[in-house]
């Protein structure tokens, strides 16, 4: 079996409008033997008319189906596409809450970073103390032991 085409649908419905009664002699071949262009001619008897309303019939219920096959198809296409919709709004406004949080995370890095340098600071500041004060404990130490030498003599 063939299929059809919208042309082929038109075309006999045309030629379904030029049917004349059945006393006119004229012959019309059915559409399942039928191989070139549709023929312009009229049916001849009440049997080849209602072969040939029979045809159209089946073509009218074929591109009834491809219609509504067309229809379902695109009815899937636009859920498809709504659920698409959705989840790139959905990525959208998830893809905007993770960039505050990363403007946030970058603040708080910065502020950790300034609190670590002040820090490694202070801690420089206060090495350099301790040395120092244990370079005058040492000091100390020293002289206190040449005092404590200087008493016993």
């Amino acid at each position: 079996k063939r299929p059809h085409t919208p042309d082929a649908v038109a075309n006999l419905l045309n030629l379904s409008c030029q049917l004349s009664p059945p006393e006119v002699e004229t012959a019309w071949i059915p559409l399942s033997q039928h191989t070139g262009p549709l023929p312009k001619l009229q049916c001849r008897s009440f049997t080849e008319r209602l072969k040939f309303l029979e045809d159209g019939g089946l073509l009218l219920r074929e591109q009834s189906e491809a219609i509504w096959r067309c229809i379902t198809d695109r009815s899937e296409l636009s859920h498809a596409n709504a659920l698409a919709k959705q989840d790139l709004l959905a990525t959208n406004e998830r893809l905007k809450i993770l960039t505050v949080q990363e403007h946030e995370d970058n603040d708080a890095a910065r502020k950790m970073e300034a609190n670590l340098a002040c820090a490694t600071q202070q801690l420089h500041a206060a090495t350099v103390e301790r040395e120092a004060t244990e370079l005058l404990l040492a000091t100390l130490r020293e002289q206190n032991a040449v005092l404590a030498e200087a008493l016993r003599s």
